[in-house]
């Protein structure tokens, strides 16, 4: 069992992967497989669960379209000490919630999707720790922590060197904060020691608001890089992407300093790791879904008139694996639009467009040059308040 009787010696006998996809098989194989650890046998026993499938490797679904887990399933789920969950985030809340009942209340619970839904009635979005912390036991919520980084599976599969970050959820406003602050961080370092397998390095950060929510957003962006490659069908768009990408970053840190206040209560800094990092990657790699995506959109583009373009949903299918940025785009746009913020954001609308076949690449000169002046005043604006900051901190020191 799990040793939480004291609280800072963690250990796990028995653990679990919940997603049987590409990702959740992926990291199955690295917490079991021995050749991944010097040819020793892991000292905890592993299963992964996924819901029933045909013989073609199809999801059977109910007669309400919603995937049927099994009674084997759900018993390794009652004896894990550390599920791991690997679930598209579009379906997340609906599979924990039906499985909420067998997962066990003493488990280690840590998310490994990418990706946030919106809450019309909050007006606002839920990560996926917040997502579980609303469906599981309140023995779970303590214990519920998240794993993201540069993750694409092929490369991890192929042993090459990486680094992610894994975060838990830490009370802000315990009674006791410097317990609290102790028994957290050595969670964190229990789990990246855990996850620090065969060149893939895990190191631990307190933020997960930060780290979900920089997961969340890079996969938006690895949508234009894809277009650009599909649409010149060359290695010659570098520019373009940069600046988009550079722009993005602007998008970024609006939306952090937003959500994070509002659920940190302070302005929680974008992650180097699973932000920056992680954004290079998925915006870079033909193995990424979301770049895959762009590429077909890109297609759509160069070799096809607007009214035979495909619909987003139809790329996805074809594509054949969940395409994350697709659901986590809407939840986004959601949000700005009904908070006012869509006038705020410099490019994440034009995304959506181009994403939906509703704006074609040709229109990017006409994007940035209708930006060139609000990013002339952003810059002033931003020289200026170092200048009050350098005026100040001199008159401190007189």
């Amino acid at each position: 069992m799990a040793g939480k009787n004291d609280a800072l010696d963690f250990r796990i006998e028995k653990l679990a992967v919940l997603g049987d996809g590409k990702w959740g098989s992926q990291v199955f194989d690295l917490l079991t497989n021995p050749d991944r650890h010097g040819g020793q046998k892991p000292s905890y026993s592993a299963n992964l669960a996924g819901p029933l499938k045909k013989t073609s490797g199809t999801v059977i679904l109910n007669h309400e379209g919603k995937a049927i887990w099994g009674d084997s399933d759900k018993k390794i789920l009652s004896e894990a000490d550390l599920i791991f969950v690997a679930i598209p985030v579009k379906n997340y809340r609906e599979t924990i919630r039906l499985l909420s009942d067998s997962i066990n209340p003493r488990a280690y619970v840590v998310n490994g999707s990418k990706g946030c839904e919106y809450d019309p009635e909050a007006r606002t979005i839920r990560l996926p720790h917040e997502i579980l912390r609303d469906e599981l036991s309140e023995a779970n919520r303590p214990w519920i922590a998240s794993l993201c980084g540069p993750n694409i599976q092929h490369e991890v599969e192929r042993g090459r060197a990486t680094c992610a970050e894994v975060a838990c959820w830490i009370d802000k406003d315990h009674k006791n904060f410097n317990r609290e602050w102790r028994v957290k961080t050595r969670y964190l370092e229990f789990l990246s020691n855990l996850f620090s397998v065969d060149q893939y390095v895990v190191v631990g950060n307190p933020s997960i608001v930060g780290v979900e929510l920089s997961g969340a957003l890079k996969n938006i962006f690895a949508n234009p890089s894809g277009i650009f490659e599909g649409y010149y069908n060359t290695q010659d768009a570098h520019n373009t992407r940069a600046t988009l990408l550079g722009l993005a970053d602007y998008d970024i840190e609006f939306i952090f300093k937003e959500l994070s206040r509002e659920k940190m209560g302070w302005e929680v800094k974008v992650p180097s790791i699973s932000g920056l990092a992680d954004l290079i990657a998925t915006c870079s790699s033909p193995k990424s879904r979301n770049y895959r995506f762009g590429l077909e959109r890109g297609k759509d583009f160069r070799e096809k008139a607007p009214e035979f373009y495909r619909t987003a949903e139809e790329i996805c299918e074809e594509i054949g694996q969940v395409v994350e940025s697709i659901n986590t785009l809407e939840s986004i746009m959601q949000l700005c639009n009904n908070r006012g913020w869509t006038n705020q954001l410099l490019i994440i609308p034009f995304i959506y467009q181009m994403v939906h076949g509703k704006s074609n690449i040709e229109e990017v000169y006409n994007v940035l040059d209708g930006l060139a002046s609000r990013l002339t005043r952003r810059n002033e604006l931003l020289f200026l308040q170092d200048y009050k900051k350098y005026r100040k901190d001199r008159a401190g020191g007189q």
